[in-house]
């Protein structure tokens, strides 16, 4: 049964008259597809090939001369890329090694800027040949920019799509243009753009829809692709011409005409193959798509053995070196000149630029039309492994786009790795698997941008992280659920966006990285914690800052402010600043309400005169109505410096800030003290000091803003050194004055 122009192609014969008329020089091509299901069907164990975990719909015929025909009347008016091949035109020339015969008959004519092309009607049905790989790429890209008629080859009609080829691959010089098309599809998804509608099958999706026995997700695989384990039947050309059946009817190799087709047959040339007996000899050689009618293969795709090799993008010969131009892609389904390339196990390695009389081409698509990861690709290797392999995903794609979403789940059984050496960009990320953690790691930065709305990063379930940078290009919401965590363990660029933190989970900055665009993050549940740099400004209405991951010091480079909604919470397990208590380091002004909650760690008892300096801020601090709290706030006391800027906390019972002699007032004796021992060690201060190595000039500072203190929260004005010497001479006169009354 021939391929009929309703299934095959809406025909049109372009009249002489119509020369240079672009409009009316081309027709939509109407391409029918097969679906191809039995997801995460296994591959065949004979050769590796054919497990696909997504379903797709593959072309019911090969592209046939008509509808290629239809392409270059759309487009090559000016043909810089050569679609136009001039063995197109040729038809019954004698085999020779160029391989210059057997042509589909497409003729051009006119000049450039006016090219017109026309096949026959008994032609236009049967497949295209003398097609390279940059040519069939290139009608799919027409294809899935909607077919426009504009003539002229650019990046909304051919040179973008589904493949960014942008002028690569001239069609003009073998080597480059190889290399460039290897490039090509030595990328993500086999070169493949996410929103891709139309595409070259990859060798395990050809694979798949010839060979497999459609019985489920099995391992069922037949020999050839006409639903059997034994070689397609063939005609020969004299027993055809002897029986006077040129087309429209098929004649056994015993010279006996079937009408209808049997089943397993296929247009080759039998047994050892080759030369001048090839498919059904001369003029046509190939029969048109579809012409045996009851030979499909197990999903319903026609002429997937014999007639013309078919081209995947799947590399099965890799370049020696980059650009060489020795890499070579898989073709499949055997020809109308040989029989044995039929067989599941034969594969041609072929380079990208042949364009041979038995090369041909269908396409593929998404299932129900256009697949992306708008809705989600999930991690479907067990393991870890690259994030540009689309055979890592389910469906098999890569999300890499404002609008995708990307779901790291329960696939993996042990703690895994997922890497990418190239940007990223996603509108949603979610991790979610308690029992095993995801690193997202690589020289890329993974970027966060939603197409509407804000971005997402999402903690279900587990403890994961990022070794990769994160970089947001636009506002985001990180939502940690209860229990779980989130790790930036590079570079955590705000890029004048704002983080905003829900959930009540855990994240954590962990970085050694000054760096960034600034923006902001908002804590405004859970813990936001770590032991890096935070490049923007940092707010808590409602969320807990906790520096240090036990303990350890988190920098903000930027401002930050804690409203009576939010806590701050340290950990004290030593003295050392960092290192056994937590600090939280602050580059800008800070303004604090709220808590400051701290819990005693590490089985940690802290003696009388101890103290803690907890907080930092270089430009300024702000005391907004700052409590002290938390499991063990009995323990410390809690001074406020707003001269300069920090918070300490205190051992209770060390004594009052200030207090140097320890007699429970700061007074001058305690100034004496500092004087007397400027630049000495501070323990003569008795605790009661700034917590430095030395008694410094913060030690004058606490002095000062304590004076009159007696523990009791009051305090009297502040004198300046030379008050004392005043005050002191004063009294020595009153004295001496008395001394010389006279006596009454």
């Amino acid at each position: 049964m021939p391929c009929s122009s309703s299934l095959c192609r809406d025909a049109i014969v372009v009249p002489a008259l119509l020369i240079g008329l672009f409009a009316t020089s081309a027709k939509a091509v109407t391409y029918d597809t097969v679906p191809v299901g039995n997801t995460g069907n296994v591959m065949d164990i004979a050769t590796g090939y054919g497990g696909v975990n997504y379903p797709y719909e593959i072309g019911r015929f090969e592209v046939t001369a008509g509808q290629y025909t239809d392409f270059l009347n759309a487009v090559a008016k000016f043909d810089p890329y050569n679609l136009w091949h001039s063995n197109m035109e040729l038809s019954d020339v004698p085999h020779n090694p160029t391989w210059g015969q057997h042509g589909p008959q497409i003729v051009r004519s006119g000049f450039a800027g006016s090219f017109q092309y026309n096949v026959a009607p008994d032609w236009e049905n049967r497949p295209v040949n003398h097609v390279s790989m940059q040519d069939a790429m290139r009608f799919v890209n027409w294809m899935h920019n909607g077919q426009p008629t504009t003539g002229v080859l650019d990046a909304s009609t051919t040179e973008d799509g589904t493949y960014t080829l942008n002028g690569v691959a001239a069609g003009t010089t073998s080597v480059p243009d190889n290399a460039e098309i290897y490039a090509v599809v030595d990328s993500p998804e086999e070169g493949r753009q996410p929103d891709w509608t139309w595409a070259l099958p990859t060798l395990d999706e050809w694979y798949k829809a010839a060979y497999h026995k459609n019985d489920g997700d099995t391992s069922n695989y037949f020999a050839y692709a006409t639903g059997s384990d034994a070689l397609p039947n063939y005609v020969l050309p004299s027993k055809m011409a002897s029986q006077g059946c040129v087309a429209g009817c098929t004649v056994d190799a015993s010279g006996n005409v079937i009408t209808p087709d049997p089943g397993n047959f296929a247009t080759h040339s039998g047994p050892g193959g080759g030369n001048d007996i090839s498919g059904i000899g001369p003029p046509y050689y190939r029969t048109e798509v579809g012409e045996w009618e009851n030979s499909p293969s197990p999903y319903g795709a026609f002429d997937m053995a014999g007639n013309v090799q078919e081209m995947t993008t799947t590399i099965t010969v890799e370049e020696t070196t980059p650009g060489d131009a020795t890499g070579e892609m898989a073709r499949m389904g055997g020809t109308f000149v040989y029989s044995d390339y039929m067989n599941s196990g034969f594969i041609i390695h072929s380079n990208a630029f042949a364009q041979n009389n038995n090369s041909g081409f269908r396409m593929i698509r998404p299932s129900g039309g256009a697949i992306s990861c708008e809705n989600g690709c999930d991690w479907a290797a067990t393991e870890g492994g690259n994030w540009k392999d689309g055979g890592n995903w389910i469906p098999a794609l890569v999300p890499d786009a404002g609008g995708h979403k990307a779901v790291l789940g329960g696939s993996i059984q042990a703690d895994s790795t997922v890497f990418t050496d190239v940007d990223r960009t996603l509108a949603e990320i979610t991790f979610d698997n308690g029992s095993a953690s995801y690193n997202v790691s690589g020289q890329g930065t993974v970027k966060f941008a939603a197409t509407s709305g804000t971005a997402k990063i999402n903690v279900d379930d587990g403890d994961h992280e990022f070794q990769a940078r994160v970089q947001l290009d636009g506002n985001t919401t990180t939502n940690v659920s209860t229990g779980n965590t989130l790790a930036f363990n590079n570079l955590l660029d705000l890029n004048g966006n704002t983080l905003t933190k829900t959930g009540l989970g855990t994240i954590a900055v962990n970085n050694d990285l000054l760096s960034g665009n600034g923006g902001t993050l908002d804590c405004a549940q859970g813990v936001c914690s770590g032991v890096g740099t935070i490049s923007g400004n940092v707010n808590t209405s409602g969320g807990t800052i906790a520096p240090g991951n036990s303990p350890g010091t988190l920098t903000i480079d930027g401002n930050y402010n804690q409203t009576s909604g939010g806590t701050l919470a340290i950990e004290i397990g030593g003295t050392s600043a960092g290192i056994d208590h937590d600090v939280l380091n602050v580059l800008g002004d800070a303004s604090l309400a709220g808590t400051l909650s701290v819990s005693l760690i590490d089985g940690f008892t802290p003696s009388g005169g101890n103290t803690f300096k907890v907080l930092t801020a270089t430009g300024g601090l702000n005391d907004a109505g700052l409590t002290l709290g938390g499991s063990d706030a009995a323990s410390f006391t809690m001074n406020i410096d707003t001269t300069n800027d920090w918070i300490m906390l205190m051992t209770a019972g060390a004594g009052q800030p200030g207090d140097y002699n320890g007699n429970g007032v700061v007074d001058a004796a305690d100034y004496t003290i500092f004087r007397d021992n400027l630049g000495g060690n501070s323990a003569v201060l008795g605790g009661n000091g700034s917590g430095a190595a030395t008694v410094v000039q913060a030690d004058y500072d606490l002095w000062k803003q304590n004076f009159g203190s007696s523990g009791t929260g009051s305090s009297a004005a502040v004198p300046e050194p030379c008050s004392y010497v005043l005050m002191t001479l004063g009294l020595l006169a009153l004295v001496a004055c008395r001394g010389r009354q006279k006596p009454q």
